[in-house]
């Protein structure tokens, strides 16, 4: 079959699988909303001071009414100035965040629980009887504003559990300059086992059509949490029902689907939660949303132990509140991006676990998983172009070295300036070689200053790697071949550009430095590049090679007739240096990164 007609067949089958796979949740949550009445468990009241924004509620002293609608509202008699915005999930209400705000209000963090519209106290108002997440997220920006004239000095951050977590990071992308950062815990995007909670919904809204939960209720809430007594409270309670008319549930389905469009456009700091046993939504996808996520600085916190709810209804564990409350303790700020630069001055990106003590292998295996899936952020830059430079076009400086300084785990390669030396970047290491002397007699001096420009450079990030035995000897026209096989083994992404290492002991390498000496303009054609090469040998001697692999960037940072870019040092990195030829002995290593992965 025609490879493009392939193509397009394909775009199609998943399309329509994403519209059916959609048209069956719209089902599922309609046909649950006539037999799902959820509960949410009282907790006791957390006590509240007086406060500009709304005012008290007479029935419940940790309520606030702001225009016409509840609010929970916490504060602290030790003020942090430190404010989060919580936003609950589907069935609940504000008060799901009661056990949370009163361990957060302990410490100095004031708060507001904001009722979705269709849920808590006022769902018996035309304007807020329906799930609308389009005007709560208007409902979240207007209450940013007012925080913001009010505590000008605070930091505030926003807060968000499943369906909140989906709302909590639309409205940190539209209200960017309102907020320090943002916490998301399971955030809703795409839900697990949807076909089946359909067909059970079918099942019990023709075979079951008292008003008791059924099936579908029940599966839905078994997914949800595994503790008995909640799912009873769920079960059984009457306060808060879920009634979703058809409109609703497509109008929610909609908005979910839409989140991780959004968490590409969130650059301010960001905490990412998930459970590791959530069997609700799908810990893969949250993953994957958290590796779109921008933001310069991004931690993605797996507790292991933990189901859906990770911050409601008093579920969090002592270590996920006490790195909760760190994190928004911590230094938030986000680094700005320099146009000019093209990189930021700072990016730091982390992924932690907790509660993973004594994990049964199936679960192990499903962290490190996980733990991959969050890593593959990773992306190969590049600034300039190869075939300008070899066809003697333009050695002008094209990206400022030092800003690349304060990326961790970089790697780079490329000539400096004018011509005037190569750069390797090896794990955060500048190597910059130069040539001392005439080009005919002169030898390589490596420094770590990472100064002046680069006329193309290809740089990327990688914190960990995967080592594979190369049992045969291995020659650089051998390469491109060799790293394809493994990576494709590995389960590397071959069609996007990534980093790969080579460690062994070289029977024979030619490897050149740049060294051109004419301050003029150069002249069109491959001669002047050729010209400023300077060329060394090296024999029977250990070396390490950094390479980047691609297929769709040959002349732009590859060769035209290569899908790999490489540099090599040796002799404890006093040797550095573009690679033209090598022949490997036999039992090399080759490691790939491991945050590359589909």
């Amino acid at each position: 079959m025609n490879l493009f007609y392939q193509s397009q067949l394909n775009r199609v089958k998943r399309a329509k699988s994403t519209k059916f796979s959609r048209l069956l949740l719209v089902s599922a949550l309609v046909l649950l909303s006539q037999t799902a009445a959820l509960y949410v468990p009282a907790s006791p009241a957390v006590a509240a001071d007086a406060c500009l924004i709304g005012s008290p509620c007479a029935s419940d002293p940790a309520c606030k009414i702001v225009g016409n609608t509840h609010m929970l509202e916490w504060k602290s008699k030790a003020p942090a100035k430190i404010i989060v915005v919580c936003i609950h999930g589907l069935g609940l209400c504000a008060m799901a965040y009661k056990p949370l705000a009163k361990e957060l209000s302990e410490v100095g963090i004031d708060g507001y629980g904001v009722n979705v519209r269709g849920f808590g106290p006022d769902r018996d108002k035309a304007d807020r009887a329906k799930l609308n997440c389009i005007d709560t997220a208007k409902d979240i920006g207007k209450l940013l504003v007012d925080i913001r004239k009010q505590y000008p000095d605070y930091k505030v951050y926003l807060l968000g559990e499943s369906m909140g977590g989906a709302l909590a990071i639309r409205a940190a992308a539209e209200n960017a300059d309102l907020i320090d950062g943002v916490v998301c815990s399971a955030p809703a995007w795409k839900l697990l086992k949807m076909r089946s909670t359909a067909v059970k919904g079918v099942v019990e809204l023709y075979l079951f059509r008292g008003r008791k939960p059924g099936i579908a209720s029940r599966g839905v809430i078994h997914q949800a949490t595994s503790d008995h007594e909640l799912r009873e409270h769920w079960l059984a309670g009457q306060s808060h029902k879920m009634k979703l008319s058809r409109k609703e549930a497509t109008d929610f389905v909609r908005f979910v689907s839409k989140t991780d469009s959004y968490a590409k456009k969130v650059t301010k700091s960001v905490l990412v939660m998930q459970g590791l046993e959530d069997h609700l939504v799908s810990p893969k996808a949250v993953a994957k949303l958290f590796g779109d996520i921008p933001a310069s600085n991004k931690e993605f916190l797996i507790d292991a132990k933990g189901e859906h709810l990770l911050l409601e209804e008093g579920k969090f564990s002592p270590v996920l509140l006490e790195r909760l409350i760190a994190w928004l303790k911590a230094d938030q700020s986000s680094p700005k991006l320099d146009a000019t630069k093209l990189v930021s001055t700072k990016q730091i990106t982390s992924i932690n676990v907790i509660n993973d003590q004594n994990l049964s292998p199936a679960a192990t295996r499903r962290l490190s998983r996980l733990q991959k899936l969050a890593e593959s952020d990773r992306v190969v830059r590049w600034a300039g172009a190869l075939k300008n430079v070899h066809q003697g076009l333009d050695f002008s400086g094209k990206i400022d070295l030092p800003p690349l300084a304060d990326l961790p785990h970089l790697y780079a390669v490329g000539p400096l300036e004018n011509l005037q030396g190569e750069v390797t970047i090896w794990d955060g290491k500048p190597l910059i070689s130069r040539v001392l002397g005439a080009n005919k007699d002169g030898q390589v001096k490596v420094d770590n200053n990472l100064v002046g420009k680069a006329c193309f450079l290809v740089y990327g990030q990688a914190q960990s790697w995967k080592e594979f035995k190369l049992d045969s000897s291995l020659t650089a026209n051998q390469v491109d071949q060799v790293v394809k096989d493994a990576a494709t083994k590995y389960g590397i992404n071959t069609d996007k550009p990534f980093p790969f290492l080579i460690e062994g002991v070289a029977k024979t390498a030619r490897y050149h430095v740049m060294n051109r000496t004419e301050a003029v303009p150069p002249t069109p054609g491959s001669e002047s590049h050729e010209k400023a090469k300077v060329r060394f040998t090296l024999q029977d001697a250990p070396v390490s090679i950094l390479g980047f692999y691609s297929e769709h960037h040959q002349a732009i940072f590859t060769h035209h007739s290569s899908f790999v870019h490489m540099h090599v040092k040796a002799a404890n990195d006093k040797i550095a240096g573009h690679l033209e030829t090598i022949e490997l002995e036999p039992g090399a290593r080759l490691l790939l990164p491991n945050g590359y992965l589909h």
